[in-house]
């Protein structure tokens, strides 16, 4: 059923389902909730990816933080610019590429080069970008019939480093 949309209901049951998961003893099993939760286009699935930003394990923030990039929700940006500050100097490079992801998914079009070079793994450049954004772009009103999320960005592929 590959291209059909997703049946509500079962939508909903896998959100319960993956959501008792988020307490799960190994932090492998809660990286692979926060992938899942990443695929459900529910806002209940967001809600439950901005709570796994607090999880004990770096690899499951980050984890959150690529799920809720591919949901474009705005509170998750600022989260996830708060990661920058919060983990491994080795891993901010992957949070500045959930951040590009985000920001192309929140706006809608690409970064330039030069903005993703000029961004890099600066939390106040991106806080200022994304500042910036919210000026361009307000947010709908609570009670306003919601916007349809912006399409995704073509997928960037990266050679492997030799």
């Amino acid at each position: 059923q590959a291209g059909l949309p997703a049946d509500p209901a079962l939508e909903g049951e896998a959100l319960r389902r993956l959501g008792a998961f988020t307490r799960d003893m190994d932090p492998l099993v809660r990286l692979h909730v926060a992938k899942a939760l990443g695929e459900l286009r529910l806002k209940a699935a967001a809600d439950v990816l901005l709570a796994m930003f607090d999880d004990t394990s770096e690899r499951v923030r980050l984890g959150a933080a690529a799920g809720i990039a591919r949901h474009g929700n705005r509170p998750g940006f600022e989260r996830t610019v708060h990661l920058l500050h919060d983990i491994r100097p080795e891993a901010q490079p992957l949070v500045a590429a959930v951040l590009v992801t985000h920001a192309e998914r929140l706006q809608g079009a690409p970064l330039t080069p030069q903005e993703v070079q000029r961004l890099g793994i600066s939390a106040p450049a991106w806080a200022r970008w994304y500042a910036d954004f919210v000026k361009r772009v307000p947010a709908a009103p609570p009670g306003a019939a919601a916007a349809a999320p912006a399409p995704a960005p073509p997928a960037r592929v990266v050679a492997p480093a030799r």
